[in-house]
């Protein structure tokens, strides 16, 4: 009968037991309910939660923050074996677990009673003996082990890449790799900017003619040109062209401003707002225009008047100036790990403030403008998380992939949820290499006591490898050894490019 995990759960504080529905969000909070400074966490066999190494280096990253020591105590090997990759003490079991926590509190151990107590031992004649005889067997055991083979290897690879869409929820309190959700959150900044420019319009009497700026709304749900040079009028006649060429969107009720100057100069070019309604050409069946402000500027020989283009021009260099001043400050808003989403942002303008009115008479404009601007932020760390957990790309036969050769490129946003405005829709691309495993301990078998010659070919014929192997005895004149060590380097090789001479010798 399998003996339990936990013989003793109220042998030692901070013991943490989880179930087989535990995952990452869950557990934060049982550790947050831990006083002790070292805390333990039990995983069953059944919880598939928590055997990933991102997993464990959140985990591990919550514990370090509040100060505690974590551990793991599990049964599992690979669950040991990936909590020590991350750096976190790992037990088969928790008598192991109470064990070093003791040898760590206790005054001497029983290995420091064994040395104090030799010297004694070693005074008496037989045991004077006995160390000799320790000591020479110690001698040819060193002589036999003293060379040493060292394997260097390069297993083949698999290139594998693929996308995984997450989706970022402003409601969410932890990653969620079933659902493919990440926390996210939103911030919100105000800003504000002054500035001015020289008025453009001038009244420069008979001889000048009178500028403004008329908008254009699509009727159609086509797109729409107007160049240069149309022509609108009011409705007793008096004719203005455009100055600049303008795409209304395709779309109705899209609007589009363009500047527009009198066809003839003098007073009559001034033209009251909501006068200029009437379209010369034929594209007056898909568009209306209408001044929203009055044209000046005709008559007069040399006083600037502020017309609105002037304002419109003066607002434009305002949130210009604004948003970028607002994107950098929701940048600084962003974490360690965390990144603001740029097609995220909104930028919306509250207010505008301008020292002059539009037809009043003076050399310079000046505007005061407030805006609000808010974008979500996502921590990366949770995104590559759950995109690696999801990411399950089909592997040859033999090979594996580790989390140490997959890369991540940077998240691409997909969509809003317009019903809510809360979430939104990442897609992370991922690229790595799985490599063939190779047995280490089956490697130091086909080298152990063989010369390095023999051992080369040996490994050639038997792994899929990218790379002819190499084996190195030092020192050189035994010719063999009985201690292997092997280096793995990393192969550039994939599997198709395998000489084919190489998979006939398997």
């Amino acid at each position: 009968m399998r003996r339990p995990l936990i013989a003793n759960r109220e042998s030692m504080p901070g013991i943490i037991s989880a179930d087989e529905y535990d995952d990452i969000s869950s557990l934060r909070t049982k550790i947050e309910q831990v006083a002790e400074e070292r805390v333990a966490v039990v995983i069953p066999p059944e919880n598939g939660y928590l055997d990933s190494p991102i997993a464990l280096r959140l985990l591990h990253r919550h514990a370090l923050a509040r100060g505690q020591e974590l551990s793991i105590v599990s049964r599992q090997a690979g669950v040991r074996r990936v909590a020590a990759e991350v750096g976190i003490a790992a037990f088969s079991s928790l008598r192991a677990y109470e064990s070093r926590v003791e040898r760590a509190d206790g005054p001497i151990t029983r290995l420091d009673a064994v040395a104090m107590e030799l010297p004694q031992q070693v005074a008496s004649f037989g045991s004077l003996l006995f160390v000799l005889a320790v000591m020479g067997a110690g001698l040819a055991l060193a002589f036999m082990l003293v060379p040493v083979a060292t394997v260097r290897v390069t297993p083949l690879v698999q290139p594998v890449s693929g996308a995984v869409q997450v989706v970022a929820d402003v409601d969410a309190r932890a990653p969620d790799a079933r659902a493919l959700k990440i926390p996210a959150r939103t911030v919100l900044v105000l800003v504000e900017g002054t500035d001015q420019l020289d008025v453009r319009a001038k009244q420069t009497g008979g001889e000048a003619r009178a500028r403004g700026l008329v908008t254009f709304t699509n009727r159609t749900s086509d797109p729409v040109h107007v160049p240069a040079g149309t022509i609108v009028r009011t409705g007793e006649g008096v004719g203005f062209q455009t100055t600049e060429d303008l795409d209304v969107a395709p779309q109705a009720g899209a609007i589009g401003r363009v500047p527009i100057i009198a066809q003839e100069p003098g007073p009559r070019g001034n033209i009251p707002r909501l006068r200029i309604y009437r379209i010369d050409g034929p594209i007056q069946y898909s568009l209306t225009v209408l001044n929203e402000e009055r044209t000046v500027g005709g008559g007069s020989a040399t006083r600037p008047v502020v017309s609105a283009a002037d304002r419109e021009l003066l607002q434009r260099q305002i949130l210009g100036k604004t948003r970028r001043e607002a994107e950098g400050r929701l940048a600084a808003l962003a974490r360690d790990g965390e990144v603001v989403i740029p097609e995220s942002v909104s930028f919306v303008p509250l207010e505008a403030d301008f020292d002059r009115a539009v037809g009043e008479e003076a050399p310079q404009l000046g505007a005061h403008l407030k805006a609000r601007a808010s974008g979500m932020i996502v921590n990366l760390e949770d995104l590559r998380f759950v995109a690696r957990e999801t990411f399950k790309p089909t592997l040859a036969e033999g090979f594996a992939l580790s989390d140490s050769d997959v890369t991540f490129s940077p998240p691409r946003f997909v969509a809003f949820d317009p019903a809510t405005n809360r979430t939104m829709t990442l897609e992370v691309r991922i690229e790595g290499q799985a490599r063939a495993r190779l047995n280490l301990e089956r490697v130091r078998q086909y080298v152990r006591w063989q010369t390095a010659g023999e051992a080369e070919l040996s490994l050639a014929k038997e792994f899929p490898l990218a790379e002819s192997p190499t084996v190195k005895i030092v020192p050189a004149w035994p010719g063999r050894a009985y201690r292997v060590e092997v280096v793995v380097d990393r192969a550039e090789r994939t599997a198709e490019k395998r000489r084919p001479s190489e998979e006939s010798s398997r």
